[in-house]
């Protein structure tokens, strides 16, 4: 789900020390450069100002480090998770148990590299997921890639549940049009 050789535990140290929660990070060769993704997280949530300082952090540091972990093109990106928020970890799928999850994997599971449901973790530590086909176990080093699906609540109301502004008065015309009659 992640660079092989990156530096995982570095970056999520760096991350760390300046106050936010390591959510993951990502390599990714695309095109002729390395894009590098770090999602992090914080209780009141992230500004562009905390992606700037931890971006410039994670930047000296790559700098400084002097090791080619990295083609001399890439691209680093530092960002929150958002509402479709990415899952790197089993602790990722215990603590979002529950939820709708997208998740590709790197082998077919009958028939499937693509899975769509509610996610679980099993007593063995394998990752479950349920939908109207069945239920899918695998184990989570064959993910490839996982992240939340958004899905809007239906109880909650939004703004097209609302009457809209000038209903009462047309009604209001309505019924004085037919007292007049």
């Amino acid at each position: 789900m992640e660079g092989k050789n990156f530096p995982k535990e570095e970056i999520r140290e760096i991350v760390e020390s300046l106050g936010y929660e390591f959510i993951g990070l990502e390599v990714k060769k695309e095109s002729a450069a390395s894009f590098v993704r770090v999602y992090m997280d914080s209780l009141g949530g992230i500004s562009v100002r905390d992606c700037e300082i931890v971006s410039r952090r994670i930047n000296n540091w790559l700098e400084e480090s002097g090791e080619d972990l990295l083609d001399d093109r890439y691209y680093l990106e530092v960002s929150s998770p958002g509402l479709e928020r990415p899952l790197f970890s089993l602790d990722d799928f215990r603590r979002f148990s529950g939820k709708e999850a997208s998740i590709r994997l790197n082998e077919l599971v009958e028939g499937r590299r693509r899975i769509n449901g509610i996610v679980s973790v099993s007593q063995d530590g394998s990752i479950r997921v349920e939908n109207q086909d069945g239920a899918f176990e695998f184990p989570l080093e064959m993910i490839l890639s996982a992240k939340l699906k958004y899905v809007l609540e239906k109880n909650k109301k939004t703004n097209s549940n609302r009457k809209k502004k000038g209903t009462k008065k047309k009604n209001k015309r309505k019924k004085v049009r037919e007292e007049d009659q």
